[in-house]
């Protein structure tokens, strides 16, 4: 199972994000330098057999965020779509169009995500779930 969590911390001035990812990264847009970053997560999940389970520890990240960012979590499900050529929408796909749209109010932003996955996706049946959470600050 893949996962990305964060935990806000609202400060004074800005917000502190604490986030952990298996498998998921923290994508957020810094509207002061009007692009789109992401912060990695670890390499493994945290579901399955794995002898050295218990042993795992996955990494924190701390992110400060100003008023006006926006931070995206998501499923894999958005970037794993296949069209009927069976090619992935893919991630550098997803990063582009968010930094495309990332300037929007959130709600054109969903619809617009809504209008080019069908696109791709045309007649081809929906693989996964698709969970996008957009938070502006």
């Amino acid at each position: 199972m893949d996962v990305a969590i964060v935990r806000i911390e609202k400060l004074k001035n800005s917000t502190n994000i604490v986030f952990a990812g298996a498998k998921r990264p923290f994508i957020y847009f810094d509207k002061k330098e009007s692009k789109i970053k992401i912060v990695k997560g670890d390499r493994y999940s945290i579901g399955g057999i794995n002898l050295r389970r218990s042993e795992l520890k996955f990494n924190e990240s701390t992110i400060n965020l100003a008023k006006g960012d926006i931070m995206y979590l998501s499923s894999d499900g958005f970037i794993d779509q296949n069209n009927a050529n069976r090619k992935r929408f893919g991630t550098e796909r997803f990063l582009i169009l968010l930094n495309e749209i990332a300037t929007l109010p959130i709600d054109d932003q969903n619809l617009i995500l809504q209008k080019v996955m069908k696109e791709f996706q045309k007649n081809e049946p929906q693989r996964d779930d698709i969970t996008i959470v957009e938070i502006e600050l």
